[in-house]
């Protein structure tokens, strides 16, 4: 599993401020990511985090940034309704 931090400049360019390898996306390698991400400083001007619903990452953030906001992607939020609706309304 491959899993990074990225950020979006003024020009909606979408850069990778880390990134590493993994065997599961879970706590513990949120964690794990997370906590170096903080200590290698790149965190010092983050004001949100904007990622999936994976509740491995959503409590990772809580305990390592509890001071920062995290939100939910709509990109993500709208494909997984876009999903779920499509597997509701197939027609037997």
């Amino acid at each position: 599993m491959f899993i990074c931090a990225t950020n979006q400049d003024s020009n909606g360019t979408i850069f990778i401020l880390a990134h590493s390898s993994v065997p599961r996306e879970d706590e513990e390698n949120w964690l794990y990511f997370l906590r170096h991400f903080q200590n290698a400083g790149l965190a010092n001007s983050i004001t949100l985090f904007m990622s999936d619903r994976d509740k491995g990452l959503i409590n990772s953030v809580r305990k390592v940034f509890p001071d920062i906001p995290h939100s939910k992607c709509l990109r993500h939020l709208s494909e997984n309704f876009k999903k779920s609706l499509a597997d509701k309304m197939q027609i037997f």
